[in-house]
C-alpha cells in the first residue's frame, strides 16, 4: 500500500488562508447575534425607564393636586358658611349708579360714555379667557365693576387733570382694561359668537352685584396667577387695604407657565442697573451685585441690597420685563449670564383667575370665590 503524498508547502499555505478568512469572515455574524439581544435588551429597559419616570411625575402631581383639594375643601367650606349669611346682607345692601362709565381712550384721546354693562362685558372679555368656567367670569365681571366704581369715586373725590373729567382710562384696541364688541371679533374670528354668549350670559347674571368694605366700593385687585400664596397691598403698594391680605390659592402651580426664567448677558444686566441708578459703583464679582433679598411672607422680593443700594423688588421687575416680583436671581460664571427664576404672573394681589378658575372647577361659586381672596368684604346690589 502506498503512502499518502505529503502537501506541498504551496497547498498547505492555500488552506490556512482560507481558514483564516473563514475565521474572520463568520466572527462579525455570531458575535452580532450575540448582541443583537443585548442591544434589544437595553432598548427596552430605556423605555421601561422612561415610562417609570411619566409614571412617578404623575404620581408626584396627583399627589400634589390631592393635597391641594384636601386643603381647598376647608377653604370651600368656610366660604359656603359666609356665603349663607351674605343672601340677606346683599338685599339690603344698596348702592346707586348712574348706570354709564365716562372713559378716556388712550388711543383716541376722547372720553368714550359707556354704559356700566358694555364695560363689564368688555372688560372680562379683556382680563380672562372665555374658556374658564362661567363662576369664575361671574367672579372676574363683579371685581371689574367694583374697581371701576371705586375709580369714578375716587375721580369724583380728588379728580386727576389728566383724565380731563374721565372717571378713568383705557385703551381697547389693545385689550387694555376693556374691549369693545367689534374688537373682539375681530380677534375670536369664528369663535366670536359662542365666546361672546359665553361672557355676556356670565357677566349679566351679576351685572347688579358689587363689593364692600365698611360700606364703600373696594379696590378689587386681581392678577392673573399667584405664586400660591396672595400678597399684601400693605406690603407690595403700602398704604392700607385690610380686606387685600394674604390668601392661599390653589391651583396656581397647575397653571401653564407658572414658573418662568429670563437669561441676561452681564453686560446687559450692568447696563440696565448703571442707567437706571446713578453712583451704584458695581463690583468686579456680579456673583455680589444682587445681595440681601428681602421678601414678604407670601416670597415676593420686597427689596434688594446692590452695594448698599436698596432697589424694590417691583423696581427689579419692571426693569428686567419680569411676569411678577416673587424671583430668585443666579450668576453664571461660564456664559457671564444671570438667570431670573419668576413664579406667577402679575402683582399677585387680591383674587388670582387661574386660582378663581381652579375653585370654579372644584364647586366654588363666585360668592365663595370672592369671599376667599378678598377679607372681611360683603355684597352689595346697584341701582339706577
Amino acid at each position: 500500500m502506498k503512502k499518502p503524498k505529503k502537501l506541498k508547502k504551496s497547498s498547505f499555505k492555500i488552506l490556512l488562508f482560507l481558514l483564516i478568512y473563514i475565521i474572520l469572515f463568520l466572527a462579525p455574524l455570531i458575535t452580532a447575534n450575540k448582541i443583537k439581544p443585548v442591544i434589544l435588551n437595553n432598548t427596552n429597559l430605556i423605555k421601561k425607564s422612561k415610562s417609570k419616570s411619566k409614571k412617578i411625575l404623575k404620581k408626584d402631581l396627583e399627589t400634589k393636586e390631592k393635597d391641594q383639594l384636601e386643603k381647598l375643601s376647608d377653604i370651600i367650606l368656610e366660604a359656603k358658611i359666609k356665603n349663607s349669611k351674605d343672601k340677606e346682607v346683599l338685599d339690603n345692601n344698596k348702592i346707586k349708579s348712574d348706570g354709564y362709565f365716562d372713559i378716556l381712550n388712550l388711543k383716541t384721546g376722547k372720553i368714550d360714555r359707556i354704559s356700566e354693562k358694555d364695560y363689564v362685558i368688555g372688560a372680562v372679555c379683556a382680563e380672562m379667557p372665555p374658556t374658564f368656567h362661567p363662576e369664575a367670569l361671574k367672579a372676574q365681571a363683579v371685581c371689574a365693576h367694583t374697581y371701576a366704581l371705586k375709580m369714578r369715586q375716587e375721580q369724583t373725590k380728588n379728580p386727576d387733570p389728566k383724565l380731563g373729567g374721565a372717571d378713568f382710562s383705557a385703551d381697547p384696541s389693545n385689550w387694555k382694561n376693556y374691549v369693545t364688541e367689534e374688537i373682539a371679533q375681530k380677534r375670536f374670528c369664528d369663535k366670536f359668537d359662542e365666546y361672546w354668549n359665553i361672557i355676556k350670559k356670565a357677566s349679566e347674571e351679576v351685572i347688579d352685584i358689587i363689593l364692600l368694605y365698611q360700606n364703600e366700593p373696594i379696590i378689587a385687585a386681581y392678577h392673573a396667577i399667584s405664586s400660591g400664596k396672595t400678597e399684601s397691598a400693605h406690603d407690595i403698594w403700602g398704604g392700607e387695604a385690610p380686606y387685600l391680605a394674604p390668601k392661599e390659592s390653589f391651583g396656581d402651580n397647575l397653571a401653564p407657565n407658572y414658573q418662568t426664567s429670563a437669561r441676561f448677558l452681564k453686560k446687559d444686566v450692568e447696563s440696565i442697573l448703571n442707567n437706571n441708578f446713578q453712583d451704584l459703583n458695581l463690583s468686579s464679582e456680579p456673583n455680589n451685585w444682587f445681595k440681601e433679598i428681602q421678601r414678604s411672607d407670601s416670597g415676593s422680593v420686597l427689596n434688594i441690597n446692590i452695594n448698599n443700594n436698596n432697589i424694590s423688588g417691583s423696581k427689579i421687575r419692571n426693569l428686567f420685563n419680569l411676569r411678577s416680583s416673587n424671583f430668585e436671581v443666579n450668576y453664571n460664571e461660564d456664559n457671564n449670564t444671570f438667570e431670573f427664576l419668576v413664579k406667577g404672573y402679575g402683582h399677585d394681589i387680591g383674587l388670582s383667575q387661574y386660582g378663581a378658575n381652579y375653585m370654579a372647577n372644584n364647586g366654588s361659586d363666585f360668592k365663595e370665590i370672592l369671599n376667599h381672596y378678598y377679607s372681611n368684604i360683603s355684597f352689595a346690589r346697584v341701582y339706577n
